[in-house]
């Protein structure tokens, strides 16, 4: 008996698949009931690893088992190729610098590079026996559905459903562009837990304040601590001057920790995502000192101005040292939001950006969220 030839047998029947259509959807079929399956099309960053192998699969038994069923199975594959990670792989990939190139250039390297890659995807996807309608691929990087996006757009924004306003932002400095919380990564880092004295405006009195960003001092324009914090209790609402003769108030919010620090947090345009929350909630008015590029700005301190954050974290300590108002430092292993992709710690910068309303659609959703069947139940909450 002959041995079983997998490759052979495997193009033998892809071969077939496509020469009669099997996995094709007939748009003209109206006996068949419509089975679609919309899946996010993978980034076109590199090469495919396992992951993509293994939730590509799932929907690809779905999809043959449905066919089987008799239904007219809408199954279509897509390639993400407009967007950050796609530059990034055309700069590795050709060693060339964005920056350095004129816009209409560097837009054909990255439309002759996505046809390289997305062949290779796609040839993979086919060896997997994925079962999919490959006369209904796309990328977003296409005329066609750049076109139906802007068409989009512009409806909404006809309808007032989205707005563009400046609002803090999480940016990587290397990138130079905003990215999305799924785009981070947590690293840690050796940093210090530096213990500073503020005075109180009123009587003169010393509060302690901890923090691990003494850099953005110039940007602070609160204090807090927990309401329930007898501590401090007396002094809500009461002016403290910082370290650099600025007066601020000392405000309860119940997102402050007792058991952090020393109770006190200041407040700073913009630390990390409870400063944003605060700034907005107790309507603050920021003071933004560092820039896109991750170098501070308009500090009123020369010495600060113009050096790298972990730069100027080191000068701000020495400027505090020599006013001796540092009163403990502690080693501590801190965590820090970084960007994935630039490897470098995320900042938050307000940027300018749109907006879409969805509040207004809330219950709608969350109505047609009740319809669906959620596999596993627990990523309906997710959802939620």
């Amino acid at each position: 008996m002959a041995k079983y030839q997998a490759l052979e047998a495997e193009k033998k029947w892809q071969d077939f698949w496509d020469e009669h259509h099997i996995n094709a959807f007939d748009l003209t079929d109206e006996e068949k009931e419509v089975y679609s399956i919309d899946t996010p099309p993978p980034t076109v960053s590199g090469h495919l690893h396992i992951g993509h192998i293994f939730s590509y699969t799932q929907a690809g038994i779905i999809a043959r088992y449905k066919r089987m069923q008799g239904y007219n199975v809408y199954y279509p594959m897509g390639f993400d190729n407009n967007g950050i990670p796609t530059e990034q792989l055309v700069e590795k990939k050709l060693k060339i610098n964005i920056k350095q190139m004129e816009r209409k250039d560097f837009i054909e390297k990255c439309l002759s590079l996505n046809e390289e890659y997305t062949e290779i995807y796609q040839n993979l996807w086919k060896k997997l026996g994925l079962s999919v309608d490959w006369t209904k691929t796309y990328g977003t990087i296409s005329l066609e559905v750049q076109k139906i996006v802007q068409q989009e757009f512009v409806k909404l924004y006809k309808k007032g459903a989205i707005v563009s306003k400046e609002f803090p932002a999480l940016w990587c400095t290397k990138l130079q562009a905003t990215i999305a919380q799924a785009e981070t990564e947590q690293k840690e880092f050796d940093e210090f837990f530096n213990d500073i004295a503020f005075t109180l405006e009123e009587t003169g009195e010393k509060l302690v304040i901890a923090t691990t960003r003494p850099e953005m001092l110039p940007a602070c324009k609160a204090v807090f601590a927990h309401p329930d914090d007898e501590r401090y209790q007396k002094y809500f609402h009461k002016n403290i001057i910082t370290p650099l003769g600025e007066i601020v108030p000392l405000l309860p919010d119940d997102k402050a920790k007792i058991d952090k620090g020393t109770g006190l947090v200041m407040c700073c345009s913009y630390g990390d995502e409870t400063d944003v929350f605060w700034f907005q909630k107790h309507n603050l008015e920021p003071k933004v000192v560092i820039d896109r590029y991750g170098k501070m700005q308009d500090t009123g301190l020369t010495e600060i101005d113009g050096l790298k954050v972990a730069e100027a974290r080191v000068k701000m300590m020495e400027i505090l040292e020599e006013k001796g108002v540092v009163v403990k430092r502690t080693p501590i292993v801190q965590s820090k939001l970084m960007s994935e992709r630039g490897k470098v710690p995320v900042e938050i910068i307000p940027v300018h950006q749109w907006f879409v309303n969805i509040l207004d659609k809330k219950e709608e959703l969350l109505a047609q969220n009740d319809k669906m069947q959620w596999k596993p139940e627990f990523m309906k909450k997710r959802s939620n």
